[in-house]
Order: structure tokens, then C-alpha cells, then sequence
């Protein structure tokens, strides 16, 4: 069964691990990481213990399609960061205003 991008999105904001099933799109482009979602190589969401980090930095009208989606998706409350480097490999906490 093909895994699409928004049902990445889904399993991640559900708690679903890099290891599980429904952890990677069948096109590959959008795949869970450690606490992060990751769009091509560049994170775009982050949980951790207060909640999601979502990042709202426009890189595409792809990327842009699938952040649209996650902010239907969240619940209340989530934190957004801007201004992400395409491919930045750390956490998207660096980039929360302080």
C-alpha cells in the first residue's frame, strides 16, 4: 500500500517512530527521524516534551502544500520557527525566539 505524505504527517503528530510502519512516504521525499519530519532533507516539524515545533521557512510549493497541512493537523498550542536553512541537520529549537 503506498504511504502518502499526509499520512506521514498523521503518524508522526500520532506518536509514530522512524521504525514503524507509515514512517516514510512511498516517494520517499517526506520520512519521520527521530522526533523530527523531515521534507526532503530539510526538518520541518519537531516534537518534543511541550508539544511540535512546527517550521513555517518557504523553501517550495511543495514544502508549502504539506506545512499548510500540518497546521490543520496540530493541536492548539504548537510553536513555529522561520528562517530554517534548506538542509539544517539540528534541532528546530535553535530557531525558537527566546
Amino acid at each position: 500500500m503506498a504511504i502518502t505524505c499526509g499520512k506521514v504527517i498523521e503518524n508522526f503528530i500520532a506518536g509514530v517512530k522512524e521504525s514503524e510502519d507509515g514512517s516514510v512516504s512511498s516517494t520517499k521525499t517526506v520520512k519521520i527521524k527521530g522526533d523530527q519530519l523531515i521534507h526532503y532533507s530539510t526538518p520541518i516539524m519537531e516534537r518534543d516534551e511541550e508539544g511540535f515545533i512546527l517550521n513555517i521557512s518557504r523553501y517550495s510549493l511543495a514544502t508549502g502544500q504539506l506545512q499548510k497541512r500540518m497546521k490543520e493537523l496540530l493541536p492548539a498550542g504548537y510553536r513555529i520557527v522561520r528562517r530554517v536553512p534548506e538542509n539544517y541537520n539540528n534541532s528546530l529549537k535553535d530557531f525558537l525566539e527566546k
